[in-house]
């Protein structure tokens, strides 16, 4: 860590005046946050509303470019326009508290020279951080996280270190940690995501710690994550490992577009209260979008049930201070839209575990494979992943319908690929054996109740 104090966050010995410093630092002087806003308010780049089709959809839209923008109930006025030396703004995010913005502008050729600004709600630099290209604020407001990085020869993306930017005294303090992704777990503690793992890190006392996560977006329940790249995301469920990204859109006929063909699109979890994993999900489509964006759709999905709580028209752009409500941009201009109602499934606290087993075939015996196996943990409700290659983990495949409580479990079959008397299959302790209706290849799936 690097500033006042000098440690490792692995060592377990710390002095406990720069203990008690940094938590000085950290807490002692904070004031209250100020009050949350009255009405729902977002800050957004540019390249936010569509990026790709050199300004086109931007243009129709009567926004200019590289600007920063902020949208109210009230209307949307410009907040910072980019002049001389900073061409590219990317990724406005506005405080919980409504009164800054933050956003990554660059420089140089190619833009990749970054560095992260703080304004007010009118526009004027607060603060700027040369080196920096990535920033989360708090969900309280009183701390930005930062993440420096550069780009090497070949235009990746190489982190440099954290910092932490108290608003309160305006002081910054950096860590010699070099995540891929930085997002607040609560009011005081990140999720720092890395290539091979993730960790919450307590910046009060330098200490973190390994979690079961996947991705640094962690869900407000704990039970999912989502991981973040230049192109791309995967979204998985934490305790199994299970691959989500494909699932949940793809069942909530919602089109994210091509990984090669199209920008990354938009998720955010719905961060209100009862909301454990529900999902904001939006596609852009393409690099292009027709007059009007006719068949952009935002849906906000319940991860665990793949429902579709809400669909809304248009592609999302950013979210706001208020959870419920999100940007989009429809018919070439920008609403504001808010949740009719948060019906997430409640869970069903008593669960079973059943054991999928999949053993491919072919026309000749030699073909058969060995079995490969997957234990989940299901309530009603819950989706059984597909682990056949048929069309991977992403479509729907067994889903649990009853638990009868004497040792069986009901499981109806949402996919006609199976022989089978009916659309549901009773399963005990004894393995239940399907077979995909296939003659010269394909699939054996067993599932077995397990204590």
């Amino acid at each position: 860590m690097e500033g006042t104090l000098t440690r490792s966050v692995r060592s377990v010995r710390m002095p406990v005046f720069a203990a008690m410093a940094l938590a000085l630092w950290a807490r002692g002087v904070s004031p209250a946050a100020p009050p949350a806003p009255t009405e729902p308010v977002a800050a957004f780049a540019s390249s936010q509303v569509w990026d790709g089709d050199g300004g086109q959809t931007i243009t129709r839209a009567g926004l200019p470019m590289h600007a920063v923008h902020v949208f109210s109930p009230r209307g949307r006025r410009i907040a910072f326009v980019t002049k001389g030396v900073r061409p590219c703004v990317f990724d406005a995010e506005i405080s919980p508290t409504a009164s800054m913005i933050a956003y990554w502008a660059s420089s140089g050729d190619n833009c990749l020279t970054p560095e992260v600004v703080v304004a007010d709600i009118s526009g004027r630099t607060i603060e700027r951080f040369a080196g920096a290209l990535g920033h989360a604020w708090s969900p309280d407001g009183r701390w930005l996280a930062l993440l420096y990085a550069h780009y090497d020869s070949n235009f990746d993306r190489v982190s440099d270190r954290l910092g932490i930017w108290r608003v309160a005294g305006r002081r910054l303090r950096s860590y010699a940690m070099r995540p891929e992704e930085v997002r607040w777990g609560g009011a005081d503690s990140l999720f720092l995501g890395y290539a091979d793992r993730v960790e919450l890190f307590d910046p009060v006392w330098g200490l973190a710690t390994r979690t079961a996560h996947r991705g640094a977006d962690v869900s407000p329940d704990g039970r999912y994550a989502i991981r973040r790249d230049r192109r791309w995301f995967s979204l998985t469920e934490s305790p199994s490992g299970d691959e989500q990204c494909g699932c949940v859109p793809r069942n909530a006929g919602v089109d994210l577009g091509q990984r090669s063909g199209s920008p990354p699109p938009f998720v955010a979890w719905v961060r209100a209260p009862g909301a454990g994993h529900l999902l904001w999900v939006s596609g852009m489509l393409g690099y292009t979008s027709p007059p009007g964006q006719p068949n952009a759709r935002t849906a906000v999905v319940d991860v665990r049930t793949w429902d579709v709580v809400q669909s809304i028209p248009g592609k999302a752009v950013a979210t706001t201070t208020d959870p419920r409500s999100v940007v989009v941009l429809r018919g070439d201009t920008l609403a504001l839209v808010t949740l009719d109602d948060l019906r997430e499934r409640p869970s069903d606290a008593h669960r079973v575990r059943i054991r999928v087993g999949v053993q491919a075939w072919g026309s000749l015996p030699a073909d058969r494979r060995p079995e490969e196996a997957w234990t989940h943990e299901v309530g009603v409700g819950d989706w059984l992943p597909d682990h056949t290659a048929l069309a991977g983990a992403c479509s729907s495949f067994f889903r649990l319908e009853r638990i009868l409580g004497d040792g069986r479990a009901v499981i109806r079959l949402a996919d006609r690929r199976w022989f089978a008397a009916s659309d549901t299959v009773v399963v005990t302790a004894q393995p239940v054996t399907l077979h995909t209706n296939s003659l010269d290849g394909g699939y054996d799936v067993s599932l077995t109740l397990i204590p």
